[in-house]
């Protein structure tokens, strides 16, 4: 890519708006995790266990229910009407590993469609769930993350993650190596 294309990509991103998920969209935020999903982990299983998993997690009805829980948010970020990405924080899921920090969120999902990568939108979102986060009076959040995902794995450490465990994922019947991270939800300084 160009300097020419990487200014281009980034002053795109100026265009994107983050706003909550209404429970109307369900099927629209169905469709959008899926898609994200299979760009980012098509090849990490069968296709069989990918199928089993997409219909596992990503149906219209459990999409509508995870909207409608007061303790999970959903935030999209959306350039002209078309959806580019989406994160989740939930407020009531404990962590797969003892962490040393209390009162920890869980940052459930967030992802993009490829064609939004290297624009900036991730860290944007990011941030836009982290003062969701801070607002509720979180003052640090874990994750996880596919063990085999160097470029998100290099984003959440360039954030202020750190790994602090390990757990199994499920995709299908595939047992998967996640590492759990956590971070404050403000930087020190």
């Amino acid at each position: 890519m160009s300097d020419n294309d990487t200014s281009e990509r980034r002053d795109a991103a100026a265009r994107y708006t983050i706003r909550a998920a209404r429970e109307d969209e369900a099927q629209r935020l169905s469709t959008l995790m899926r898609a994200c999903f299979l760009a980012a982990y098509r090849d990490s299983a069968t296709p069989e266990n990918i199928a089993a998993h997409l219909d596992r997690s990503y149906r219209t009805d459990l999409q509508a229910a995870e909207l409608a829980r007061p303790q999970r948010r959903t935030l999209v970020a959306e350039a002209d009407g078309a959806w580019a990405g989406y994160a989740q924080v939930d407020f009531a899921t404990d962590p797969p590993v003892p962490l040393d920090v209390s009162g920890a969120v869980q940052l459930s999902r967030i992802y993009l469609l490829p064609e939004h990568h290297g624009t900036g939108l991730a860290a944007r979102l990011l941030g836009a769930v982290r003062d969701l986060a801070a607002g509720q009076g979180a003052g640090a959040w874990w994750l996880t993350v596919w063990k085999e995902s160097p470029r998100a794995i290099a984003f959440y450490r360039a954030q202020g993650f750190r790994e602090v465990g390990e757990c199994t994922f499920l995709i299908g019947d595939d047992p998967q190596v996640d590492y759990v991270m956590v971070g404050p939800i403000r930087p020190a300084g």
